[in-house]
């Protein structure tokens, strides 16, 4: 259900105090760039709730920059593992920030069709279905027996595995934040 808006405010240049223009800084000097920079100098979505504790704020996005760039994980699935996770959560910013890379990846929009229903068998790669498999379980809490386990690993390998259950609690933790504090609004 959405509100009237964000819950939080924008942390704009005349805002931000020392501490939050450093974290701006690594943000927008980072891999990530300027493209997270809106209009009023206020940063995207959940960058900007990272300005409310630039200690945690810091600590979270090098968080993301080690998930995003694990290399275990092809990029079409790493995009359609957290395109999983957005639809999930009915997290748009994360929707419309990473269907647009998951297409650029090379997954087809049948296949971001079927990860927006859930379709699984809808999805043409045997390891993507496998990789969005293991991430619905774990957005479910739902425990893998032995033998879904033994499956996936056989499928993907442990690395994979690992990486996929990183990339799922990043990207939960940041579709939490778009529904904390109404991002979407």
């Amino acid at each position: 259900m959405t509100g009237p808006g964000p819950r939080i405010g924008r942390f704009t240049p005349e805002v931000r105090d020392e501490a939050q223009q450093r974290l701006f800084d690594t943000l927008v000097g980072g891999p990530r760039g300027p493209g997270i920079i809106q209009d009023d100098g206020a940063l995207f979505g959940p960058f900007n709730a990272f300005m409310l504790d630039p200690t945690i704020g810091d600590r979270v996005q090098a968080l993301g920059l080690a998930v995003q760039s694990a290399d275990a994980l092809p990029p079409a699935m790493r995009e359609a593992v957290i395109l999983s996770v957005a639809g999930r959560r009915s997290c748009r910013g994360e929707w419309e920030a990473h269907r647009p890379r998951a297409l650029a990846a090379g997954l087809t929009e049948a296949d971001v069709q079927a990860i927006a229903t859930g379709h699984l068998p809808g999805v043409a790669d045997e390891e993507i279905r496998t990789a969005l498999a293991l991430a619905g379980a774990q957005m479910d809490h739902r425990p893998l027996d032995d033998a879904a386990y033994r499956g996936a690993v056989d499928v993907l390998g442990e690395r994979r595995v690992f990486e996929v259950w990183a990339l799922v609690g990043y990207y939960d933790a940041l579709c939490g934040l778009f529904t904390l504090f109404r991002l979407d609004d």
